[in-house]
C-alpha cells in the first residue's frame, strides 16, 4: 500500500435553531434552520467542482440536510451519530451544574448520565 493516498473530508452540519440556542444535540433531530439551509447551499460552489466516491453522513436530519445541500445524497451510516448526551440532551452549558461542567470541560473522560462515554463515541466511530 506504499505511495497510496486517502482523503477525507469532514464537515460539520449546518446551523440548527439548537446550535444557536447552544443545546447539547447529540441523538436529538432538529432540522437545519434557513441560515443553516443558506450555508450548507453556498458549499457547492465550493465542493461540486470535486468527484468525491463517497459521500457518507449520520442519519440525523442536520447531517443529511446539509450533505444533500452542499454536495449529494449522502450514504447514511449510523455509527457516524453524534454523542449521546443523555440526560444532558437538549440542555445548555448554563444549565448544567457546576460539577456537570467539569466533567464536560474534561471531555475525553466525559461520561453522559444515561448517554454515552466519549470512547464509546470513538470506537463506534472508528469502526
Amino acid at each position: 500500500m506504499a505511495g497510496v493516498t486517502l482523503d477525507i473530508w469532514c464537515l460539520r452540519h449546518a446551523e440548527t435553531d439548537w446550535t444557536v440556542a447552544g443545546r447539547f444535540c447529540g441523538w436529538s433531530d432538529p432540522p437545519l434552520n434557513e441560515r443553516g439551509r443558506r450555508r450548507a447551499g453556498a458549499l457547492q460552489e465550493l465542493l461540486h467542482p470535486i468527484e468525491f466516491d463517497s459521500v457518507v453522513s449520520s442519519p440525523s436530519i442536520r447531517a443529511v440536510e446539509t450533505a444533500r445541500l452542499a454536495y449529494g445524497e449522502p450514504r447514511r451510516d449510523l455509527r457516524l451519530r453524534e454523542l449521546d448526551f443523555g440526560e444532558l440532551e437538549g440542555s445548555t452549558w448554563t444549565e448544567c451544574s457546576t460539577e456537570m461542567r467539569e466533567r464536560l470541560a474534561d471531555f475525553d473522560a466525559f461520561a453522559a448520565p444515561q448517554g454515552e462515554t466519549v470512547t464509546q463515541l470513538a470506537e463506534r466511530v472508528s469502526a
